[in-house]
């Protein structure tokens, strides 16, 4: 749904005969419709993304763009609502003049990726001013919305950026148990040094320490089948 900080509030998104629809009154748009699940979606989602407050996390952001996407709607004199226009004809009033039939509404396209406009899909560039960890952003031109999980180049994307996750985790594991094995090693010299009955039992806990960490204590994030 178009939001605020996205659409201004006398952007037109539906023109018809009597009346414009804006973000501030879409819910209106879709009662005049009949469709009040629509319009109660609109209102539960009105405030979702107030602001639209930074994850604080780093974001790997990518979509389609450069496909004909709808961003205004046009409905021609005499079309909406469409309810309107169906009861005319069921009544069939002589006197009422409906034909020629009123065309489909037209609609006004722009970029994006054939669903969503690309002022939402470039919403994750707001972020970068926002927190301290780095937003990457990839586009893929001429991708459309579902092609973006059913074609190779943008999906072998998403499969590179979680392949470098788990190394990245990899390594941290690893190092993480470095630094452990040499702490435990440090305090096992200072724990001799000052009591060497110790020793053998110390030597046994040390053994066990290297055999904690082994490849399957590593969890890929996702696996890619």
């Amino acid at each position: 749904m178009p939001k605020e900080g996205f659409w201004s509030d006398d952007e037109v998104l539906v023109q018809t005969e009597d009346k414009n629809f804006t973000r501030t009154n879409l819910g209106e748009f879709f009662t005049t419709m009949g469709e009040p699940n629509m319009a109660f979606m609109v209102e539960d989602t009105e405030g979702l993304l107030a602001g639209f407050p930074a994850p604080n996390v780093e974001v790997f952001c990518s979509h389609g763009s450069k496909v004909d996407t709808t961003e205004t709607v046009v409905y021609p004199k005499g079309s909406f609502p469409p309810s309107d226009v169906k009861q005319l004809a069921t009544d069939n009033l002589s006197s009422v003049k409906i034909w020629p039939w009123p065309s489909a509404p037209t609609l006004i396209k722009g970029d994006g990726d054939g669903t969503v406009n690309i002022r939402s899909l470039e919403g994750c560039l707001k972020w970068r001013n926002k927190q301290s960890q780095p937003v990457h952003h990839q586009v893929f031109e001429k991708v459309n919305h579902l092609d973006m999980l059913r074609t190779e180049e943008p999906t072998q994307n998403v499969a590179d950026i979680i392949e470098t996750l788990n190394k990245e985790l990899r390594l941290k594991k690893e190092n993480d148990v470095k630094k452990s094995n040499l702490l435990d090693e440090t305090d096992t010299v200072e724990d001799q040094n000052e009591n060497p009955a110790n020793r053998d039992v110390q030597e046994i806990k040390m053994s066990a320490n290297e055999n904690d960490f082994s490849h399957h204590d590593i969890q890929p994030i996702i696996e890619i089948l």
